[in-house]
């Protein structure tokens, strides 16, 4: 789709919109309009209505989550404003929301963005790797959190609130197959197990589906291969004592999928025998990847989460969330781009975390209040295995064998503690004040270091060492670490950050008469600083970075209009940005240009949002959102993509598109007494982006629009449904990332046109 069909999309999305808000009394007069169902949310602890809590939230329904395709996060990005998705080169998934974000590999990195279950962390993003599966809702909660919410996190948090057990005897199954031989089945059975035991059981199977093809020879890529599985189970002994166990487990199988590649540009142009390698073709399917490397996933996951809640008083509960994860992963990934060995990837990892929240919550006259104390520990081990036979800086001394492999093992153990409380007062029947406020103390050790594996870079190093010196002081033998500090001394690195802070957040909610509420909240928070995982041989590339705060004001209004028929929300923010966490570079003496984590000192982001829903007739659905964003760094030098120092101060963030529209219709009617017809469609927009810091065109993410379509036929009483239908219909070719690692610059592409069929039974 050409720029000018782009921005006709933008316009109609615009104008239906407009269209949705204008005639709110003529609306009102329609007696065939259908009234929304209450949204409830938890966002603040408690089950209140979506427009009592002043705090920007999307939340959708299960049944929206279906019709729309949503199975996992990063499909989000299609119906919450504000969020994009971005995969790292080593696997783990990076959200940002409203410009907030933190792009980082290493498996022991705390996002921006956290993503819960039933408020139980996933404390680090690759648990989210397979879609969470049998839900009644979720909630995006956007802006600082860690007043309410276990991890600090700037950017906003994700919690999924599963499908609990019922009273009585449920089950479901559904089935889908879609282009490339992808098979999609999941399934549910609950019901009471005795009197006071209820128990849930849920599971999601996903194979096949290879879609890249590798435009050197004949080769395909691209299976998936997901099992997942959740057993609950609720126990009620007493009127006063609730006992719910979560298990859930995962494994992934797939195929790791390739890049394509952009350019070569080599790090060493005097030792660069690849470079006329033939670039990527502008093709969704089209990649390369070396054959005789493995290009999979073996990653295990599970968690168990134990809730109790004790009523002590008819006002006052006293609750334990109790929570355990385990992951194992392995996978092998071409970091180059070429079906040759320049740069190809193993990334082992193991991460064990336990969290624990006890918080004690309650009514006392007007207030509702919160107050609790939690505590987490991880123990993470990352390691990433290089192939470098064809590596242009693996042979920095003329005539001298270039070395083959190099290993980084390192290991974190991170330890939280925090206190925290929050108020809800009524000051009046229509005006309440919100305020909270939490005490956090992180404490992160880590160590690590790059390892020669060959013996040839030890050998290189021993030789630049007697050329510089005259003599070998620090010499270096096979399999020892080769990262160096100011005075070439090799050894292995260990780094500890200690940090503590204070969050908080304030607000004022006033309720209308009509049900409208106008709110404004300011709002801190924090994310704990970091130490990256990273192959290196300067001590420098394993600094830590501190933690980064954010001080956010926001203003909105949530307006339920028309006697409940169409939902208007809007919001403006400005975020004052101090310490932002971003994946940065050095000038490596071997290897040139090398990833390492800085800080910007000061930035900000401001924006506005909107949302509208309505039903202007019955059986008619519409929604639609926009986002409109500005990120700015205000002071910050570093290096850019070509090496050299630069002034950052004007630039904007990564992943950071300035607009984001969706819109979605879909339309259901009756064609026999017991059935019903359904159609829809969606469209997303996203402006361009960056995958850098600054606009640099060889790291553009360009804009795209994306066409969905659904239709299908389904029983009345929604014990079964037969659906069809299609994602990107258009095929837009576009991409979710640009990236430069030594002799390569490739893109991240997305999938291309996907349709398929679903057939689901409820029991």
């Amino acid at each position: 789709m050409n720029r000018k069909a782009t921005l006709r999309a933008i316009l109609l999305s615009g104008l239906s919109i407009l269209a949705l808000t204008a005639p709110t009394q003529v609306l009102a007069q329609n007696a065939n309009l259908a009234t929304y169902d209450e949204i409830i949310v938890t966002a603040q602890k408690r089950s209140q209505s979506i427009n009592e809590v002043g705090l920007s939230i999307s939340a959708l329904s299960a049944n929206t989550l279906e019709n729309r395709g949503i199975n996992d996060t990063s499909d989000l990005v299609s119906v919450v404003p504000g969020l994009t998705f971005t995969p790292t080169l080593s696997g783990p998934p990076v959200y940002t929301l409203r410009g907030v974000g933190f792009y980082e590999s290493s498996l022991a990195a705390a996002p921006a963005v956290t993503v819960y279950v039933d408020e139980a962390p996933l404390a680090f993003p690759i648990m989210t790797q397979v879609g969470v599966l049998d839900l009644e809702r979720v909630e995006v909660m956007k802006g600082p959190q860690g007043t309410l919410f276990g991890e600090n996190s700037t950017g906003g948090a994700i919690n999924y609130i599963t499908a609990k057990p019922t009273d009585s005897f449920e089950a479901g199954v559904s089935m889908g197959f879609a282009r490339f031989s992808q098979v999609d089945a999941k399934g549910f059975v609950s019901g009471p197990l005795s009197d006071t035991l209820r128990g849930r059981f849920a599971f999601r199977v996903v194979e096949g589906g290879a879609w890249q093809k590798s435009y050197t020879r004949d080769d395909k890529l691209g299976d998936t291969s997901q099992q997942a599985g959740r057993i609950l189970l609720d126990w009620t002994p007493t009127d006063r004592l609730t006992v719910g166990l979560n298990l859930t487990a995962w494994r992934d199988r797939s195929d790791y999928l390739a890049n394509q590649l952009q350019a070569v540009e080599c790090a060493n142009p005097l030792n660069c025998p690849f470079s006329n390698y033939p670039t990527a073709p502008q093709n969704a399917r089209a990649a390369d990847w070396t054959p005789t490397w493995p290009m999979r996933v073996r990653d295990d996951f599970r968690q168990a989460t134990l809730r109790v809640d004790y009523e002590l008083t008819n006002d006052v509960t006293l609750t334990s969330l109790t929570g355990y994860q385990h992951l194992k992963s392995e996978k092998y990934s071409d970091s180059d781009a070429m079906n040759i060995e320049n740069l190809d990837t193993r990334n082992l990892g193991k991460i064990e975390s336990f969290n624990q929240e006890l918080r004690l919550s309650g009514e006392t006259g007007p207030v509702n209040w919160v107050a609790g104390a939690y505590y987490s520990h991880a123990k993470v081990f990352d390691e990433f295995y290089y192939a470098t036979e064809t590596l242009s800086s693996s042979s920095p001394i003329p005539g001298l064998p270039g070395f083959t492999s190099t290993s980084t093992p390192t290991e974190t153990k991170l330890n939280t503690y925090a206190a925290f409380g929050n108020v809800d007062v009524s000051l009046t029947d229509q005006l309440s004040l919100v305020a909270g406020i939490r005490y956090t103390e992180s404490k992160r050790d880590f160590g690590g270091c790059t390892r020669d594996l060959d013996g040839r870079f030890a050998d290189i190093i021993n030789i630049l060492q007697l050329s510089i010196f005259g003599s070998i002081p620090n010499p270096v033998a096979q399999g020892g670490c080769v990262v160096f500090d100011e005075n070439f001394v090799p050894g292995y690195v260990e780094q500890k950050l200690n940090e503590n802070n204070v969050s908080w957040r304030t607000g004022l909610n006033w309720q209308l008469d009509n049900g409208t509420l106008l709110y404004g909240v300011v709002s801190k928070g924090y994310k704990s600083g970091s130490v990256p995982a990273v192959s290196s041989t300067s001590v420098v590339q394993f600094t830590p970075v501190p933690q980064e705060s954010l001080l956010a004001y926001e203003v909105g209004i949530k307006a339920p209009l028309a006697d409940d028929k169409l939902q208007l929300n809007a919001s403006a923010f400005y975020y004052d940005y101090k310490d932002k966490q971003l994946r940065g570079r050095i000038d490596d003496m071997f290897f040139g240009l090398l990833e390492t984590l800085v800080s910007i000192p000061k930035s900000r982001v401001w924006g506005l949002e909107g949302e509208i829903t309505a039903r202007p007739i019955d059986g008619l659905h519409l929604s639609g959102s926009i986002t409109y964003m500005e990120t700015e760094v205000r002071r910050f030098t570093g290096i850019d993509p070509t090496g050299t120092v630069t002034d950052f101060a004007g630039a904007e963030f990564p992943y950071s598109p300035k607009w984001q529209a969706s819109f979605d219709a879909q339309y259901s009617w009756l064609i026999m007494d017991d059935k019903r017809a359904f159609v829809g469609g969606s469209l997303t927009h996203h402006s361009t982006s960056y995958s850098t810091i600054g606009a640099y065109t060889d790291f553009r993410i360009r804009p795209y629009t994306l066409i969905d379509l659904r239709a299908g036929i389904e029983s009345e009483d929604g014990q079964w449904r037969i659906s069809v239908w299609g994602k990107n219909i258009t095929n837009k070719y576009y991409w979710n990332g640009v990236f430069q690692f030594i002799d390569t610059r490739f893109r991240l592409p997305a999938r291309p046109a996907t349709y398929g069929v679903t057939v689901g039974l409820n029991f």
